[in-house]
């Protein structure tokens, strides 16, 4: 049965034959270098094909070109804190919430096995923290489409959010649409896998020493971007460490494209093309495609704080997105001003030329040997990177839009 299904280099693992099977004969194992994939136990298959079925119909799930799109910003600073840039799934969950309804999405922690990702439901603006900010690994769905279901069934409203290959995986299941059911993607570069970044967070203990307890993969603590956090633990006292993107072999090689599930280079949902009603994702390069948000229009954006941007892609999503203007700031703005710095909104991401060599020696040495041949590539730029960082992070925004837009400035500063 397994080889009827998408093969495991086409396999997205949004996981719509797990929530299908009735005799739970499916089921997820790795591969030789830690990546999840899909696996049959033959002693429980009966045979229906219903795994098939629904990998079968998400080739049929209809997609929509956005009608209306946005630059945005939440209105509250403390929700901005929270959220990779603008705020804007936020929103749009409290608006259900307050509705009684519920929101599925992505958690994430560290746990006694290490930080893994699965996908939650949330039923209270309380827990609403818990399904911010980016994982940059799988969010193992496990029974959330069925659940989701239930609560269709059962008449609720459901926000339901995730990556398009996901939202895709959500549909394929439910075979038909309901009105109570919101669905929100986010501009996906890729996932990696979780076996992957916690030998990642192994190797960074033993070298600094230290016992990580959090990690947050996106901080907007000082400044928008694409910087990160761990909390951790050494002699017996608690501290936090900010970071460029180039401090992590982990990040660096996934913002390189060297570590994403194969099937994530040939991605079909890397298109304008869209299977959720919205798409959620940064609003990149707004210092030269709308300056004027930042500096002239009231209320005024904030670059450091972060923006989202907005892709409204049915009819639906236009009834929605009404409720947030009065969570948000709301700029309309062209989808090709969007898609222009989001890469995958035109094409899948490339496969960075350093991936074969990156898992093949992860898999014969293990991940400090890539982290080992990571630092030794950067050497004394590391302290250039950081400079950067900190020239970016803490620029006032009209200074930041004047280097920005300056070929020289931009270069030395941003580039």
């Amino acid at each position: 049965m397994r080889e009827r299904l998408a093969s495991y280099d086409s396999c997205t693992l949004c996981m719509a034959c797990y929530n299908t099977c009735p005799e739970g004969a499916v089921y997820l194992s790795n591969d030789g270098t830690g990546y999840e994939k899909i696996e049959i136990d033959e002693s429980k298959c009966v045979g229906c094909e219903k795994c098939v079925n629904v990998c079968a119909r998400r080739e049929g799930v209809e997609r929509h070109t956005a009608e209306l799109c946005y630059a945005a910003q939440a209105e509250s600073r403390e929700a901005l804190m929270k959220s990779a840039s603008g705020g804007a799934f936020q929103m749009l969950a409290e608006a259900v919430l307050e509705k009684g309804g519920v929101c599925y999405g992505c958690f994430g922690e560290i746990g006694e096995n290490g930080y893994y990702a699965k996908h939650i439901r949330i039923g209270s603006e309380a827990e609403l923290y818990k399904i911010l900010n980016s994982k940059y690994i799988p969010s193992i769905i496990n029974e959330c489409y069925a659940s989701a279901l239930s609560d269709l069934k059962d008449g609720r409203l459901v926000l339901f959010s995730g990556t398009p290959c996901q939202i895709l995986g959500l549909k394929a299941f439910l075979g038909k649409d309901y009105d109570g059911l919101v669905t929100a993607d986010i501009i996906c570069h890729g996932v990696t896998a979780a076996p992957l970044f916690n030998s990642y967070l192994e190797t960074l203990e033993k070298r600094e020493g230290i016992k990580v307890t959090e990690y947050l993969f996106r901080d907007k603590s000082v400044s928008w971007g694409t910087n990160f956090r761990y909390s951790y633990e050494k002699n017996g006292k608690s501290y936090t460490k900010h970071c460029p993107r180039e401090e992590s072999s982990y990040m660096a090689h996934y913002l390189r494209g060297n570590i994403f599930r194969e099937s994530c280079y040939s991605c079909s949902l890397s298109s304008v093309e869209r299977v959720s009603d919205f798409t959620f994702g940064d609003y990149w390069e707004i210092e030269s495609e709308h300056p004027e948000f930042v500096t002239r229009c009231k209320p005024k954006i904030s670059l450091r704080r972060g923006v989202s941007c907005i892709l409204v892609n049915t009819e639906k999503g236009k009834r929605y997105a009404e409720l947030l203007s009065g969570k948000m700031i709301l700029r309309e703005v062209t989808l090709e001003s969007i898609s222009s710095h989001n890469g995958n909104l035109r094409a899948p991401s490339a496969k960075g030329s350093q991936r074969d060599g990156v898992l093949k020696l992860y898999e014969s040495e293990g991940y400090g040997a890539v982290d080992r041949q990571y630092y030794e590539s950067v050497g004394n730029k590391m302290s250039l990177y950081k400079l950067k960082n900190a020239l970016k992070s803490y620029l006032p925004d009209r200074v930041r839009i004047l280097c920005y837009n300056n070929k020289l400035l931009g270069r030395i500063v941003f580039r």
